[in-house]
């Protein structure tokens, strides 16, 4: 359906329809009665023989981007609540980063640094994931060993302004629906009160003492907290996305 419709546009600009006739067109792809304007083209009786019309959100879906139909306010609410999320991420980031380790903590931080420049194996059960994304960040100390645990402390504070920036996406996606109102009905009171919302909820979580106290050295929390974020939030966003991409991606 794609392809029929690009090459039915291609086929309308070489031919240089008017400009009237082809907003006309558009504005019926965007209705979702491309199956109604190909038909129509047809003769009678292959009418007779076709089923009923796909929906028009699947229409949408595969319009390209530069001809979607667009909602301003919808696009607006998008990219706040990118930078705002953004915006606590370098924060959290900041702090952490300010804040890490110079070394070593005394416990089981130096046996996973260790593990993770040599590329061993740790105590059970191993967290192999964590030792070979570590050693990678090890290759950034250049060879100097007294710079490997800090690459590794650095992986955990980058890890933990990961998860605060998911969990900041997640309290206003749960915040949105608690104020029942969509992205183009959203006042700016409202607007507002989504992204305190996460705000707060964000910055509260990146300076607790148990988090902040994980996210400065290399131990696997901060990473584990991470992943747990992105599930989270990608359960969450299950409600949002297409159900095409989501038929994909599962």
């Amino acid at each position: 359906m794609l392809l029929i419709y690009r090459l039915l546009v291609a086929f309308l600009l070489q031919n240089q329809t008017s400009e009237i006739h082809f907003q006309g067109i558009l504005q019926t792809f965007s209705n979702g009665r491309l199956f109604d304007f190909l038909i129509s083209r047809i003769s009678p009786k292959s009418r007779t023989h076709c089923k009923s019309p796909p929906a028009a959100s699947n229409i949408a879906f595969f319009l390209p981007s530069p001809l979607q139909p667009h909602n301003t306010r919808m696009k607006n609410y998008n990219k706040i609540n990118n930078l705002t999320g953004w915006a606590a991420f370098a924060v959290s980031a900041f702090v952490y980063l300010r804040t890490i380790e110079p070394t070593g903590s005394f416990w089981d931080c130096g046996e996973f640094i260790a593990a993770a420049f040599k590329l061993q194996v740790g105590h059970p059960p191993g967290a192999p994931l964590f030792l070979m994304i570590a050693r990678f960040f090890t290759l950034f100390a250049g060879g100097d060993v007294k710079l490997v645990p800090i690459m590794v402390n650095v992986m955990s504070a980058l890890s933990s302004a990961f998860t605060i920036l998911f969990l900041f996406w997640s309290v206003t996606h749960l915040a949105r629906k608690m104020v029942k109102a969509t992205d183009d009905q959203l006042t700016m009171p409202q607007l507002l009160m989504i992204m305190g919302a996460g705000m707060v909820g964000a910055l509260s979580y990146t300076f607790s003492d148990s988090f902040w106290f994980s996210a400065v050295e290399g131990e696997v929390y901060a990473m584990s907290a991470m992943f747990t974020a992105v599930v989270f939030w990608a359960m969450l966003s299950g409600n949002i996305m297409p159900m095409s991409v989501i038929q994909i991606v599962g």
